[in-house]
C-alpha cells in the first residue's frame, strides 16, 4: 500500500470471499481539501443515516405490535383471564420508557448538530426550534409526553395498567393506561404546560393514543429537519461528484483517507456514497418540494392480500402466542379448539401456521447467513435418513 502524503483520494476493493480488503491511494490532496470532502459525506450521511429517529420508530412499532399479539391472543383464547396482567402492563411500560428516552435523545441530538455544522448562522437552528415549538404549541401530547419523559427520569415508569375491551366484530381491544392521581400526587414538579392537562384528564389517562398523536408532531420535526438536510446538499453532492470523478479511472469504491502522522497502520477513511445515489438526489432536489420526490411512498400491509388469508394468520398467531405465554399443556390445547370450533375446520388454522412457520424459517435462515431448505432440513429425522444409515 503506498503511502504518500497524509491525506488522498483512491479506492478500496474487496474481492468476493476475501477477508478484508485492499487500499489504493491515488490522488494526494491537501488538508483543506480533505476537509471539503468529509464535510460534504457527513452532509449526506445526516441525510440519509437518520439512526435516532428510526429507533423512535422502531419502539413504537414495537409497542403498537405488542397491543396487536396480546389483543389477538386474548380474542382467541381469553388468555388475560389466566397471565398476569401486572407483568404484562409492566413489560408495555418499560416499552414506553425506551420510547420516551429515545424522543429526547433525537430531539436534543439533531439540535445539537444542527448547531454544531450550521453553515448559515443562526437560520437553519431557528428553523428548527421554530418547528419544534410549534409542535409543542398545537400538540397537547407532545407537551406531555415531553414532561412525562423527566418524570420517569426522576420516578420511575409511570405506574398503570391495561383495558381489554370487546369491539362490535367479535375482536378485542387493548389499551395501556397509567393512573391520574399516581402522577399528580408523586413527588414531582409538573411543567407549567404538563399539569393543567393531567388535572383534566380522567383518572385512566389511555397512553397509547397520546403517544399516536405525539409521532404526528414528531414526522412534522423530522420533516423540517430533512429539509435543511437537503438544502445543504445541494452544495455537498456536487462536491462529492467531483472528488468520485478525480479516481474513476481506478477501479475500486472511491473514499478519501487521511494519515494523521504519516504512518499507514493508522490510515482512517470516509467512502463516497454511491454515484447513482447522488444522481437520484441531484433530480429530487431540482423539484419544488424534493422531500416528496424522496419519501418513499407508504404502503398499506393489508393491501392486496386476502380476508381469508390475513384470518389464517391472525389464528396461527393466537395458537403460537398462547404458546409462548403459557407453554404446552390445558391453555394451548384450549386455543387451539377453540380456533377450529370458531372456524369450523382446521383448514385456517393450518394454513396459517404454514404461512407463518415459512415466513420465519426464511428471517431465521437469513440471520444465520443459511438457506430456509437447510434449516428445515436439520429438523427432519425420518424413516429414510434411519434406513440410509442402517
Amino acid at each position: 500500500m503506498e503511502t504518500a502524503g497524509t491525506h488522498s483520494l483512491g479506492v478500496w476493493r474487496q474481492e468476493p470471499d476475501q477477508k478484508g480488503f485492499d487500499i489504493q491511494q491515488v490522488v494526494e490532496i491537501s488538508a483543506a481539501e480533505f476537509d471539503n470532502y468529509l464535510k460534504a459525506i457527513s452532509t449526506f450521511r445526516a441525510l440519509s443515516e437518520r439512526s435516532t429517529h428510526e429507533l423512535l420508530q422502531r419502539h413504537w412499532h414495537r409497542l403498537t405490535s405488542m397491543r396487536h399479539f396480546y389483543a389477538n391472543v386474548e380474542r382467541v383464547g381469553g388468555s388475560f383471564r389466566a397471565i398476569d396482567r401486572r407483568t404484562v402492563a409492566v413489560t408495555f411500560m418499560g416499552e414506553v420508557t425506551n420510547w420516551l428516552t429515545t424522543a429526547r435523545m433525537y430531539l436534543v441530538s439533531e439540535e445539537d448538530s444542527l448547531s454544531r455544522t450550521s453553515r448559515n448562522g443562526a437560520e437553519e437552528l431557528k428553523r428548527y426550534q421554530s418547528v419544534c415549538s410549534e409542535v409543542f404549541d398545537s400538540n397537547a401530547s407532545y407537551r406531555f409526553l415531553y414532561n412525562l419523559r423527566d418524570y420517569a427520569q426522576h420516578c420511575g415508569p409511570p405506574l398503570g395498567g391495561l383495558i381489554v375491551a370487546a369491539t362490535g366484530n367479535g375482536g378485542r381491544t387493548l389499551e395501556l393506561y397509567i393512573s391520574r392521581s399516581d402522577l399528580l400526587m408523586a413527588n414531582f414538579k409538573w411543567s407549567r404546560h404538563a399539569r393543567p392537562l393531567i388535572e383534566s384528564w380522567p383518572e385512566q389517562i389511555l397512553l397509547l393514543p397520546l403517544l399516536e398523536e405525539a409521532m404526528g408532531g414528531f414526522r412534522r420535526i423530522e420533516d423540517e429537519t430533512l429539509r435543511i438536510l437537503l438544502g445543504r446538499c445541494a452544495d455537498a453532492v456536487p462536491a462529492m461528484q467531483q472528488g468520485i470523478a478525480r479516481v474513476s479511472h481506478v477501479p475500486g469504491h472511491p473514499a478519501i483517507f487521511g494519515l494523521p502522522d504519516g504512518e499507514p497502520t493508522h490510515i482512517s477513511w470516509q467512502s463516497f456514497p454511491e454515484i447513482s445515489s447522488l444522481e437520484s438526489l441531484m433530480l429530487a432536489l431540482a423539484e419544488p418540494d424534493p422531500l416528496a420526490v424522496l419519501r418513499p411512498p407508504s404502503v398499506d400491509p393489508t393491501a392486496g392480500r386476502p380476508a381469508e388469508m390475513m384470518h389464517s394468520e391472525a389464528q396461527a398467531a393466537a395458537v403460537v402466542g398462547a404458546w409462548l405465554e403459557h407453554g404446552p399443556g390445558t391453555v394451548l390445547d384450549d386455543t387451539v379448539n377453540r380456533v377450529i370450533q370458531e372456524d369450523r375446520e382446521v383448514g385456517p388454522l393450518v394454513g396459517g401456521l404454514v404461512n407463518l412457520a415459512a415466513y420465519l424459517s426464511a428471517m431465521l435462515a437469513n440471520s444465520l447467513g443459511s438457506s430456509s431448505q437447510a434449516l428445515l432440513g436439520s429438523f427432519v429425522v425420518g424413516e429414510d435418513v434411519t434406513s440410509f444409515v442402517e
